[in-house]
C-alpha cells in the first residue's frame, strides 16, 4: 500500500507491505507547505505547485496511481483557511485524495509507527515521544495501551517566520513553548516520568545524520532508527551549524532548511531542558509509516 504524510514543511510517501510490514521504497521532498500561513492564513499557490510537483515525483517514484494512496495532512492545512480549495487542487492534479487529521491522531499515528521499531519496550516502560513538525510539535506520552498526546502550534515553519534571526529565537522559546513545557511538566507528574525518550522528524534525525557523519545526499533512515543523541550532542552540533558557511550548513541538512534547522534545534533544546532528560532515541519513521501500518492493521483512524 501507500501512505502520503503531507506535513507543512515536506512531503514523506511510503509503499509499504501489508504482508510483510516492509517498506518497499520510501520518498522525502521539502516543499514548505506552511510558508507565511501564520501570517496569510493559508496555503499559498506556490506552495500547492510544489506539493503537486512533488507528489507526482512521488508516483514516478514509487510507481503507483494516486487513488490508490493513502493520504494525511497535517497541520498547515488545519490552520489554513483554504484547506479545502487546496486539497481539491492538489487532487485534481495528482489524484490523491488527503484527508485532515487532526493534532491527537497524527499523534497516535507517530507513536504507533515508532511502537512499532520499538519491540524490546515493557509494559512498565513509559515512553515520551516528540515529533518537531514544520507547522505543529506533538508530545507524547505511552505506558502500556494508555496514551496522551498533545499538539501545540510551535513548529520550525512558524516559529522560523515570527523571528529574524537565533537570537530573537532564543529569547522568545519560553513564552513560544510555555503550554508546551506545563503540559510536559503535568505528564510527568500525572501520568508517568519516562523511562524512554523518543524523537522523530526533520531536525532529531539531521542532527544524528551530522553526528554520524553524513552529509544531506548521504542520508540513510534505516541507519538513523535507533540512533541515540544526548543534549550535550545537540549542543554540539547546533554550535556547529552556526560556525559553517550557508553552503557548508546546505550540504549538511539539505537546501532550503539552512534557517529552519535551527529553529527546529531551538525548540529540541527546550524540550530538553524542560523535561530534564539527557538523551533520546531518534527515529526517522513517523507518520507516514504509521498511516501505512494502521491501514495494513485495519486502524480505524
Amino acid at each position: 500500500m501507500i501512505s502520503i504524510d503531507l506535513g507543512s514543511n515536506t512531503v514523506r510517501a511510503i509503499k509499504y507491505d501489508c504482508k510483510t510490514f516492509e517498506k518497499l521504497g520510501v520518498f522525502e521532498k521539502i516543499v514548505r507547505t506552511a510558508d507565511k500561513t501564520h501570517e496569510t492564513k493559508i496555503v499559498s499557490e506556490d506552495a500547492i505547485k510544489r506539493v503537486v510537483s512533488a507528489v507526482n515525483e512521488a508516483k514516478a517514484k514509487l510507481e503507483f496511481d494516486g487513488k490508490d494512496a493513502v493520504g494525511v495532512a497535517t497541520a498547515a492545512f488545519r490552520k489554513a483557511k483554504n484547506a479545502k480549495s487546496a486539497l481539491e487542487a492538489i487532487k485534481k492534479e495528482t489524484g490523491v485524495t488527503f484527508k485532515i487529521i487532526d493534532g491527537e491522531t497524527e499523534a497516535f499515528l507517530t507513536a504507533l509507527a515508532v511502537s512499532e521499531k520499538l519491540p524490546h519496550l515493557e509494559q512498565k516502560d513509559c515512553m515520551m515521544l516528540i515529533d518537531i513538525g514544520g507547522g505543529s510539535t506533538e508530545i507524547i506520552f505511552k505506558k502500556d495501551d494508555k496514551l496522551v498526546a498533545k499538539s501545540f502550534d510551535v513548529g520550525i515553519l512558524s516559529f522560523a517566520g515570527k523571528h529574524k534571526d537565533k537570537d530573537e529565537m532564543e529569547l522568545s522559546i519560553k513564552k513560544e513553548c510555555a503550554e508546551m513545557d506545563e503540559f510536559i511538566e503535568d505528564c510527568f507528574y500525572g501520568f508517568s516520568r519516562p523511562t524512554i525518550f523518543c524523537a522523530t522528524a526533520g531536525t532529531p534525525t539531521t542532527l544524528a545524520a551530522i553526528k554520524m557523519g553524513m552529509s544531506h545526499a548521504e542520508y540513510d533512515g534505516e541507519a538513523i532508527n535507533g540512533a541515540t543523541l544526548s543534549k550535550d550532542d545537540v549542543e554540539k552540533v547546533y554550535k556547529k551549524l552556526l560556525k559553517i558557511s550557508m553552503d557548508e550548513r546546505s550540504r549538511l541538512v539539505g537546501v532550503g532548511r539552512q534557517d529552519l534547522i535551527i529553529a527546529g534545534i531551538v525548540i529540541f533544546k527546550e524540550i530538553f531542558e524542560v523535561s530534564g532528560l539527557h538523551e533520546c532515541v531518534v527515529f526517522d519513521d513517523g507518520l507516514r509509516e504509521g498511516v501505512a501500518i494502521a491501514k495494513c492493521k485495519k486502524i480505524n483512524f
